[in-house]
């Protein structure tokens, strides 16, 4: 319709967060933000947003030496942190807890990054997929 509406307003007088990342998982139905703050209850880290009460929660303090990550998005069980700059990106696996570093392909600083997950089958299942299909298209004849 075109239409939106204000979920949650997080006034924040004490700048306590400082978001650029945004990114809801469907699962728990929690927005998730990245803030560079250092004044949060984790400092500069990951924070869920609960979009029903505003309720704001540390979930964790970036991982060492990153300070600055504005890309976020959730899937596939994990939320996926965009730096904008070299160096690495970021999976942090919401189950267990850890981030898993794996190289940025940036080559230059402040970039002012987004993230978005597209799931890509592994070539197991993408192969599984493809018999499938010329499986139904022989039948199909």
């Amino acid at each position: 319709t075109g239409l939106s509406k204000i979920v949650v307003d997080l006034s924040d007088p004490g700048n306590l967060y400082d978001f650029g990342g945004l990114a809801f998982n469907p699962v728990d139905a929690l927005l998730y933000g990245t803030s560079d703050s250092v004044a949060g209850s984790v400092g500069q880290g990951l924070y869920s947003i609960d979009p029903d009460t505003g309720v704001v929660t540390g979930i964790a303090s970036y991982p060492a030496g990153e300070t600055d990550i504005d890309g976020l998005a959730y899937g596939a069980g994990s939320l996926w942190l965009v730096t904008d700059q070299g160096g690495n990106f970021y999976e942090y696996d919401l189950s267990g807890g850890t981030y898993t570093a794996f190289p940025s392909a940036f080559t230059t600083n402040e970039i002012f990054s987004g993230a978005a997950f597209i799931p890509i089958p592994e070539p197991t299942s993408a192969a599984v997929l493809a018999l499938t299909s010329l499986a139904a298209l022989r039948r199909r004849r």
